[in-house]
């Protein structure tokens, strides 16, 4: 074969290659993604309300538990304690007659965080001399939601604890009183009517959310944790006292009996 034939033969070539045509690009494929992609988006608009309601409970559920150990471990302590004749520790705000000075029955409390801080015996944490009230407790059961366990040096303070308690409760107690409640709620209703009663009448009436909004859960729902240990969680559309109250009645409190005080964090 000669140069110029091997010349010739390149040129014959190069109109066949002028005149290739560029591959089309696989569209499948990318039509496959894009419609995945477009699915789960969907799905996602969809679904999270759903999810985000399911996370909401869950975390209610959570610190219901936590108030559920708080008054088993306070009942628990309380039989012990009457095994020996000593009082209950349930919180009071005003000073009762006790052979037992030093005692926590024998003091008062203005806040839970109070409360709380003499039940656990914080003065004394991490020394040879802690000796809380309660077994199985600790400022964990205080926290969640937006508020962070104590885990510092010092008195305990509302920032570290989401309950609203009960003070001045007595064994002969409706048991449908609320013990618990975690601080986002307005307690000044209920406070008014377990101590004066709840006619049918206000059965319509609605608990209402407290001002500011407070963490945890905002205007979301609220937990109320009882006697038995049991807790309810409600949500903002279905917070009518009758249905709180079991839609009965309840009957004024003994007059002759301090009252009722709920003490914020």
């Amino acid at each position: 074969m000669t140069c110029s034939s091997t010349v010739n033969e390149n040129r014959d070539a190069l109109p066949s290659l002028l005149d290739a045509k560029p591959k089309k690009p696989h569209l499948r494929p990318l039509l496959i993604v894009l419609g995945g992609m477009f699915v789960c988006f969907v799905a996602t608009i969809l679904f999270f309300p759903w999810i985000a309601d399911q996370m909401m409970t869950a975390n209610a559920r959570a610190i219901g538990e936590r108030g559920h150990d708080i008054v088993v471990a306070i009942n628990d302590a309380n039989r012990i304690r009457a095994i020996s004749a000593l009082p209950s520790v349930w919180p009071r705000t005003f000073l009762a007659i006790t052979n037992h000075p030093g005692d926590i029955s024998a003091k008062t409390f203005q806040t839970s965080s109070e409360y709380f801080y003499e039940l656990y015996d914080g003065g004394n944490v991490d020394s040879d001399q802690h000796k809380p009230y309660i077994k199985g407790f600790n400022y964990g059961k205080l926290a969640g939601v937006g508020v962070n366990a104590k885990c510092f040096a010092g008195p305990l303070t509302a920032t570290n604890n989401m309950w609203i308690i009960a003070a001045n409760i007595t064994d002969e107690d409706d048991p449908r009183i609320p013990l618990l409640i975690t601080r986002n709620v307005d307690v000044v209703e209920i406070e008014r009517i377990v101590n004066k009663g709840l006619k049918a009448s206000e059965f319509e009436k609605r608990l209402e959310f407290s001002k500011p909004r407070n963490p945890p859960f905002g205007d979301k729902q609220m937990v109320f944790v009882y006697r038995n240990g049991k807790f309810r969680i409600l949500r903002c559309n279905n917070r009518k006292l009758g249905a709180f109250f079991g839609n009965k009645e309840l009957p004024p409190r003994d007059p002759s009996k301090p009252p009722i005080v709920y003490l914020m964090p």
